[in-house]
This record gives structure tokens, sequence and C-alpha cells, in this order.
């Protein structure tokens, strides 16, 4: 399948670590009604990821059964191509479960406060990505460099001397 060539943005669709399924731009899950999808399929997404929590063993995090892990596939492929669907044409959607898969509509959306939406949420997000290299090049202009940088101490850890 092509992808058509005017797509300003990807959703991923995927269960766990957050109060949504779908996330967006810089990786942000977002609220299903900041969102604009419609109430039916913000039921029905939580319905999947309840399903999701229903199926999975939680001590070895793993399917009580290939049955319960085939039917949360297939609810997966069925709500990301209706999300497709509802942004239209401009929206890739991501189903992100075992396995990567990528749905996009070719029609217009069928939700357009949706898409108005997730247009915003790019907007905002390109605008966020113009300000991070906005101040790495005044970092850079200044002789510095900017990384971020994750630890966890087993101890407390002196600063370092100036």
């Amino acid at each position: 399948m092509t992808e058509p060539e005017d797509l300003t943005g990807v959703v991923r669709l995927f269960p766990d670590y957050a109060s949504s399924t779908l996330w967006f731009a810089d990786q942000i899950p977002l609220e299903y009604v900041d969102a604009e999808i419609t109430s039916g399929l913000a039921g029905r997404l939580d319905r999947w990821e309840e399903s999701y929590y229903a199926g999975l063993d939680p001590m070895v995090h793993d399917w009580y059964s290939e049955d319960l892990e085939r039917e949360f596939e297939a609810e997966g492929r069925k709500l990301a191509q209706a999300l497709a669907e509802e942004l239209g044409r401009e929206f890739r959607v991501q189903l992100i479960t075992g396995q990567k898969q990528m749905f996009h509509s070719t029609a217009p959306a069928k939700n357009p406060k949706a898409a108005a939406a997730f247009r915003a949420f790019q907007r905002d997000a390109e605008e966020r990505d113009r300000e991070r290299e906005r101040f790495r090049e005044h970092l850079q202009a200044e002789g510095s460099s900017f990384g971020w940088t994750i630890y966890a101490p087993l101890k407390p850890v002196d600063p370092p001397e100036a």
C-alpha cells in the first residue's frame, strides 16, 4: 500500500502506560476528549484497553490464551482503521501491539473536529521542535552543548567541583 504524500502526522495506538491509548507527536498521551474523537470510538478504545489488562497474566505479563491475544489484535486493527477514518487522509495510525501496523484512510475526515484537533497538536509539536532547535543553536553559539542524561545513583552523589 502506498502512503499518501499529504500526511502530517502519525497517531500511535497502544494500551498501557497512560490513561489513554492515543499517543501523538512528542509521544504525548492524549485524552480522548482533547482529541475530539467520537464518544463511541472512545468507549471502544476504553473497552479494548480493559481487555488488554484482563487478558494478561500480571505475574508473567503474557496472555492467558492465544485466543485472547488474537481477539485483542483483531479489535486493535478495527479500532486503528476506525480512528484513521475519523481523522482522514492527513494522518496515519500506527497500531503497536505484538507488531507494528500502519493504517490510513484515503477519504476526508469523518470527524472534522478530531482532524482539526490533531492538526493543532501537530502545530504545537512543530513549535516545540523549533523552540528546542533555537535553544540548541543558542547553546552551540555560546560553546555549550545540550543533552539529556538520566541516572539512578545507588547512593547520593556529590556534585562535581567547579
